[in-house]
């Protein structure tokens, strides 16, 4: 049975039962018989447990489902509206958890919109003023949130249905992969043919266990090509830490991810990478087939729904081009397939989660913007087991905003002394073959620790004389 849900707080909420007193409401969200209750782990009172619905624009919405709202109005003597929030409003729906009426009341207040002018009929509130109605960022911040849903679904932490999500059968044989490489650091050519046919120096691949999505060190491989050996990427190479190293032929390193990738095709198969497109690229000139993989994971948990991904940003089939064939997204799509690869950009959840491109042209730069530990240089054996432990990081911490908010918080990392060749002028995908989805910890190396900050202090306070750093 379809989900649906009722919005509370926020632009134009479902409830509004105190004439927007977002002081008494949060009383009421944590009262000790309130239905939004979770049982802690030690048998008493946990947080309260809510939805939190982002919108295909990128607009945050705070929700209950509907049986909870219905008891949440019982227990409150308080009526229900009768039309509750379809969950197809939505692009992704996942939990947030709330620990005291402090946190409820600064969510709240960062949701709640501003005075506005006569006639203005938008979401001004600092959550959401950002963003566009016509905009398309929250397929990459659901992208992020779609990741988290899987991290608790692995631990066993959430109540499916109440996201809508029918079963998790595809989990008993769901595969983790991440597909790493390395580009010339100087390469002349025009932007398209760098991004069509790229000159590779090495590649690198490794599988994660699904039930930790830890990185599991016998199965990385790292190849360096061997009529590119003598060309550099950005830095030095560094060793590979996993095993012996291998150099090989470019028809021999084809050979090799074409063998890799049939091992996809056999059941469902998650693949983490470092820029989706170029990637995409790649794997087509080495002969893998990519035109019915899926962007993103939501056609994970909702498959052949009328608003699933397919209908807008599934891989597509390659379109003819000067030499090679490059990646594109254009023509309608097939029906989803039986156990099929679902792609995960990292680069663009990075990206999305702290709304800066600074650092994330690379992997290790992404990594030490996270403030993991790592050394200059390139290796992508090693980078392909750094992925899982950035994606593993991100996917287990809080919702993106409070995560964005909590990560900033933290000390900047020491500058690294430059070491690499002077940068090429970037790849330009154009807006007429740009994907929005191209563009945002326990690590392998473990980053430097620093006391948790609190997820909604500054950023989320009220405007009655607290602080916030979002104005």
């Amino acid at each position: 049975m379809p989900v649906s849900y009722y919005q509370i707080g926020g632009w134009k909420p479902s409830i509004n039962w105190f004439a927007y007193d977002d002081k008494k409401l949060a009383q009421r969200l944590m009262s000790s018989n309130s239905p939004l209750r979770e049982t802690s782990t030690s048998g008493g009172q946990g947080p309260i447990r809510m939805i939190l619905g982002i919108k295909r624009n990128g607009t945050s919405h705070l929700l209950i489902p509907e049986r909870k709202a219905h008891d949440l109005a019982r227990v409150n003597d308080k009526k229900i509206p009768t039309r509750p929030i379809p969950a197809s409003n939505f692009e992704s729906l996942s939990f947030i958890d709330l620990k005291s009426e402090d946190e409820v009341y600064d969510i709240l207040s960062w949701l709640k919109p501003k005075s506005r002018k006569q006639g203005e009929d938008t979401d001004n509130s600092r959550a959401n003023r950002h963003f566009s109605r016509e905009g398309k960022q929250g397929i990459n911040r659901g992208a992020l949130e779609h990741g988290r849903v899987l991290y608790k679904c692995i631990h066993n932490d959430i109540v499916l249905h109440e996201l809508g999500i029918n079963n998790k059968h595809w989990l008993e044989s769901l595969q983790v992969f991440s597909f790493t490489l390395n580009t010339i650091a100087v390469d002349e050519r025009s932007s398209s043919e760098r991004l069509s046919n790229p000159t590779i120096i090495d590649i690198g691949w490794a599988e994660a266990s699904c039930h930790d999505l830890l990185g599991k060190p016998e199965t990385c491989d790292h190849i360096i090509i061997h009529e590119n050996s003598k060309l550099r990427a950005r830095g030095e190479p560094k060793p590979f830490e996993y095993g012996p190293l291998q150099t090989l032929s470019k028809e021999q390193a084809q050979g090799a991810v074409r063998e890799l990738a049939e091992r996809w095709s056999n059941s469902p198969t998650i693949l983490l990478v470092h820029h989706k497109k170029l990637t995409m690229n790649v794997l087509q000139n080495c002969g893998v087939k990519v035109q019915d993989w899926h962007s993103g994971i939501r056609d994970l948990f909702y498959p052949n729904t009328i608003y699933s991904a397919n209908s807008r940003n599934r891989s597509r089939s390659p379109t003819r081009g000067q030499g090679s064939r490059q990646y594109s997204d254009r023509r309608p799509d097939p029906p989803l397939p039986v156990g099929s690869v679902y792609v995960i950009d990292v680069k663009s959840l990075f990206e999305s989660l702290m709304e800066t491109q600074v650092g994330s042209d690379t992997v290790p730069g992404i990594a030490r913007e996270l403030r993991f530990d790592v050394t200059e240089g390139y290796c992508a054996g090693n980078e392909a087991m750094l992925l899982i432990d950035i994606w593993r990081g991100i996917i287990s911490g809080p919702p993106i905003d409070q995560q964005r908010m909590a990560r900033k918080q933290q000390p900047d990392p020491t500058p690294a002394a430059p070491s690499s060749p002077p940068e090429q002028p970037p790849l330009n995908e154009d807006d007429e073959d740009f994907d929005p989805n191209d563009i945002s910890l326990t690590p392998l190396a473990q980053p430097k620790q620093t006391a948790e900050p609190d997820m909604y202090d500054e950023a989320f306070e009220s405007d009655d004389g607290r602080s916030d750093s979002s104005d």
